[in-house]
């Protein structure tokens, strides 16, 4: 009767082997993707898009056993609520991919952090350059143009215009700092920078600025805000100079902020801004525009593409190469990239976005959007 009874047993292991086996793959099979978010005013279409990633990943690899999972976790700017995010993050160790915050002291801490646990890092905002550019954390990689790469397409876009003399006004950041070295570096292209400082504080330093300016003859500012006062500082200059010329960087990219007061809205009109993520509009074989539009509408947001390849980019590669492991998923990316809806993905050897050339439009202050758009090509002269 023994004898029966341990033939039986040997009889069913393998299958309850396989059974385990078969549990444990499933396991194997969960892809989760942390969000660290500050919930900025007028980034629905950024939202939007991780809901149309996350529908659309489970869509296609659920029947395939696999479980995609994403949660978003809210740091509002805090570098405090940010820490103990990155904290929670690295303590839980089921993450296969983090997508980095909007506030940028809080992506340089979480770099480093999450370079040291493995954790593959993808930025759909932009960092600083020391986090992007310098090497250091080969899990990082940034979707957005550098700062060094923006300062210097604006000084490409300086060159077709009119306006020689130009003065710089920025806010005391590392990005607007390296923005502000880059388009101020003499280049011999018949563009003089003839003044940088730091943003006014108040009226009356704004109104001493302006005079010398006057001064020194500047026909044009590039405005680095730093933040939302940039908004009102457009306002402010063009109701003292309406001839001057402006140019931003990509945080006066709102087109809710801009439009929600008149006055702001109109004196945009004529403000260069750079785009900080290259996309082929019009290339769209997924019809992501109209489903975007079906299902939340009104016109696409660069945003929602940007989330929605962000997010994709991290669960795709997973799946390609069957691991959540930082490591193998960051050096599958580095050597070849990832083609996105509307958007291709090539990384640098320190992690830092490459793409040959950068948009800049120029606003229409009746509609808030863009008149005409340019792109800036890297090392083309003035473009």
């Amino acid at each position: 009767m023994k004898k029966e009874i341990i033939c039986l047993l040997l009889a069913l292991l393998p299958g309850l082997l396989a059974g385990c086996g078969q549990e444990e793959a499933a396991e194997d099979r969960t892809i989760r993707i942390a969000v660290m978010r500050s919930a900025t005013e007028g980034m629905e279409g950024f939202r939007n898009g991780l809901s149309m990633a996350l529908e659309d990943c489970q869509a296609e690899y659920g029947p395939l056993g696999y479980d995609i999972q994403c949660d978003i976790f809210e740091d509002r700017a805090s570098y405090e609520e940010g820490a103990a995010i990155i904290d929670r993050i690295v303590s839980d160790g089921g993450y296969a991919a983090v997508l980095g915050s909007e506030s940028m002291p809080i992506t340089k801490t979480a770099a480093y952090a999450f370079q040291q646990a493995g954790i593959l890092t993808i930025l759909p905002f932009p960092a600083y350059d020391s986090v992007t550019e310098e090497g250091g954390y080969p899990l990082v990689l940034s979707a957005c143009f550098s700062a060094r790469r923006c300062g210097d397409t604006l000084r490409r876009t300086a060159g077709r215009l009119e306006e020689e003399t130009w003065a710089v006004l920025y806010h005391d950041d590392e990005f607007s700092r390296a923005e502000a070295r880059s388009f101020a570096l003499d280049r011999k292209d018949g563009i003089a920078v003839a003044d940088c400082a730091k943003l006014p504080d108040g009226s009356t330093a704004l109104d001493g600025l302006m005079e010398r300016w006057t001064a020194l003859g500047v026909e044009g500012v590039l405005l680095l805000p730093g933040g939302d006062r940039g908004f009102e500082l457009v306002r402010d200059l063009k109701a003292r100079d309406p001839a001057l010329t402006v140019m931003g960087d990509y945080r006066l990219d709102n087109y809710e902020r801009m439009c929600a007061d008149p006055k702001i809205q109109a004196a945009f009109d004529g403000v260069w801004l750079p785009q900080l993520f290259d996309v082929e509009h019009g290339s769209d074989p997924g019809n992501f525009e109209q489903r975007y539009d079906e299902q939340f509408g009104g016109v696409t947001d660069t945003w929602a593409i940007q989330s929605y390849n962000c997010l994709r980019m991290a669960v795709d590669t997973a799946v390609a190469c069957d691991s959540t492991e930082g490591a193998i998923l960051a050096e599958r990316l580095r050597a070849e990239g990832y083609e996105g809806v509307m958007q291709s993905f090539r990384f640098n050897e320190n992690g830092g976005y490459e793409c040959g050339r950068q948009l800049v439009a120029v606003i229409d202050g009746a509609t808030g959007e863009a008149a005409e758009a340019y792109y800036i090509r890297e090392g083309d002269g003035n473009g």
